[in-house]
């Protein structure tokens, strides 16, 4: 693994950890003057605003990212404009679509509704510059993006609270501080316009081409959709099917443990583009020298941030209020579910990247159903409980169905630490 890898997965590690971090002593303080059934309202409202903001972009994620990290800057440019110009067409669409509902009165979470509404789109809008940055190698831009609304939101509401004792809907704050940010992204997109020339305007108009291949579309719309869900799915279902406050409980708990992987989820970042110049020419090798190395270091990590979580957990659900302190069950649930993707290591990533789309499909639908089916069972008796055991199963099934198939196909080792053999 090379030095400026490296170098890059540490920028983002650290800088995931400095959000981590600011984003813990926000939600701390959000839970200790804020209800859990609003707090749960308000995290039930960014998962759905995460799954929903894949529909529109209607399967461009893993594409955009393979296809741009092999592009020149203009070709990049060309490839955000379409995907915003496809986000825009289906977000007026959703936006009608909620308002009917609305005012037909045909569904109860009107206090919600403007949330529905204006969410995805703009949370559509950030993920697709967060892509390009991604893309460009500057993972580190990416993780800002996608932090930057829900910590300023959460700074707004707490700064007049505290001192302007005044409340401030949490939803509201959340749409002030996204269409902020996506305006700064927008305006960014055209005011770094790169010169054209005749070689870059040919190539680059060929290549917006790529995204308007319909075939593609349904496979890499399953694809994002499904590992939303795999994220999202537990919290989603939990607002449906227990109360506001148990999903509160169920959320704060996932970002806690989410330090545990997030070495992981650093090299994923960096290692998405990797994977597709090294698909591209056919290094097999040098792939799997990249994967079990990743996989390695963050195991490594994990274990660390593991044990360090187990030891002081008492005191961390206390940080964030007394509400929190009868969630540890919870939270060694859900502490297994990080550790099995750090174990299992960047699969997803691996099979995305050089060609088997397919796979990964097939793998993701089969572990949403297994999340929906568990999810139904368990919720509604055992709570947010219930939920974490659910997303533990899915996890496990997804995962060890994708390093099956890595195995098979690019011959990486079934366990870490195992040394890459020639082939």
């Amino acid at each position: 693994m090379n030095k400026t890898l490296l170098l890059t997965t540490a920028k983002v590690y650290f800088l995931k950890l400095a959000i981590v971090v600011i984003g813990f002593a926000i939600v701390a303080g959000l839970a200790r003057n804020v209800e859990p059934s609003a707090l749960g309202d308000y995290f039930w409202l960014l998962s759905f605003a995460s799954v929903a903001a894949v529909v529109l972009r209607f399967g461009r994620d893993n594409l955009l990212v393979k296809q741009m990290a092999n592009a020149v800057e203009l070709e990049r440019h060309r490839f955000v404009k379409q995907a915003l110009g496809v986000v825009l067409k289906l977000s007026v669409v959703h936006i009608c679509i909620v308002l009917s509902l609305y005012f037909t009165e045909y569904i109860t979470l009107k206090e919600k509704m403007l949330g529905i509404a204006m969410l995805p789109p703009l949370v559509a809008v950030l993920s697709v510059f967060g892509y390009w940055a991604q893309a460009a190698k500057q993972a580190e831009l990416q993780q800002l993006l996608n932090a930057a609304p829900r910590l300023l939101s959460g700074i707004a509401v707490l700064f007049a609270l505290w001192f302007y004792d005044y409340t401030v809907s949490l939803s509201i704050a959340l749409i002030f501080t996204a269409v902020s940010v996506a305006l700064l992204c927008i305006t960014y997109l055209f005011v770094s316009q790169p010169a054209k020339s005749d070689n870059h305007l040919t190539q680059a108009d060929s290549a917006t081409e790529v995204l308007r291949s319909a075939p593609n579309y349904a496979r890499y719309l399953m694809i994002a959709l499904c590992s939303t869900i795999m994220m999202e799915g537990a919290v989603l279902l939990a607002g449906l099917l227990t109360e506001a406050a148990e999903v509160a409980k169920l959320a704060v708990v996932m970002r806690i443990v989410s330090v545990v992987s997030f070495i992981l989820l650093a090299f994923n970042a960096v290692l998405m583009p990797e994977f597709a110049v090294l698909a591209k020419r056919d290094n097999a090798q040098d792939i799997r020298m990249l994967f079990q190395k990743s996989r390695n270091v963050s195991l490594l990590s994990a274990l660390f941030v593991a044990m360090l979580v187990l030891i002081i957990h008492k005191p961390v659900l206390s940080f964030f209020g007394q509400f929190f302190e009868s969630s540890n069950h919870i939270l060694f649930a859900l502490l297994c579910v990080q550790l099995v993707k750090v174990v299992v290591g960047p699969t997803g990533q691996l099979l995305m990247m050089s060609g088997y789309e397919r796979i990964q499909q097939y793998s993701l639908m089969f572990s949403c159903v297994s999340l929906t089916v568990f999810g139904l069972t368990l919720i509604p008796t055992y709570g947010a409980l219930g939920a974490a055991y659910a997303l533990l199963i899915a996890v496990s099934v997804n995962n060890f169905t994708g390093l099956y198939f890595c195995v098979k196909h690019y011959q990486v080792p079934w366990l870490p630490f195992v040394k890459v053999r020639s082939v």
